[in-house]
């Protein structure tokens, strides 16, 4: 389903799939953790690298794209987005950091798929096919960006881990 996916861009031509350099305008990626406690806040001065960079494999728990004990980096382009994310709840801390990027990466941006058109033909033998796979990358944008409520979590991530 991901074959060719560098097809789907934007209007001004803003592809899904792209690589961000450091030196790009985009190359900040912001992360947002909700703190329990002063322990923690503690602990977040102490090693904020530590603290608010993934965790390591053996305390990495089940999101949205990994299983338990796959460590992966969920950031954002802004801060508010991670604190959307993280869905506080009233009188909740959290903290926010910024990280830098020293090598490219390349990333999938789903936002992209919001208005993204094809150029296949309607007279392309490859048209359903293209069709096909634009309507499975809106639903699984879709899945992976509506809420799941804390306690539906492990059932919930399932669909989008696989």
């Amino acid at each position: 389903m991901f074959e060719d996916i560098e097809r789907f861009q934007t209007p001004d031509a803003k592809p899904c799939i792209r690589t961000i350099s450091p030196s790009d305008a985009e190359s900040t990626l912001y992360r947002a953790r909700r703190i329990f406690g002063t322990s923690m806040i503690l602990q977040v001065i102490d090693a904020p690298a530590f603290v608010m960079g993934p965790p390591p494999n053996h305390l990495a728990t089940a999101g949205r794209m990994n299983p338990a004990g796959i460590s992966i980096f969920y950031g954002a382009f802004d801060a508010e987005t991670c604190l959307a994310e993280i869905r506080l709840p009233v009188g909740a801390t959290a903290f926010t950091a910024s990280f830098q990027l020293v090598r490219p990466i390349t990333v999938l941006d789903f936002t992209v798929l919001d208005n993204a058109v094809h150029r296949v033909s309607l007279l392309d033998p490859a048209f359903d096919h293209v069709s096909e796979q634009w309507a499975f990358l809106s639903h699984f944008h879709d899945e992976i960006g509506h809420p799941i409520l804390e306690h539906e979590e492990v059932l919930e991530f399932i669909p989008t881990q696989v």
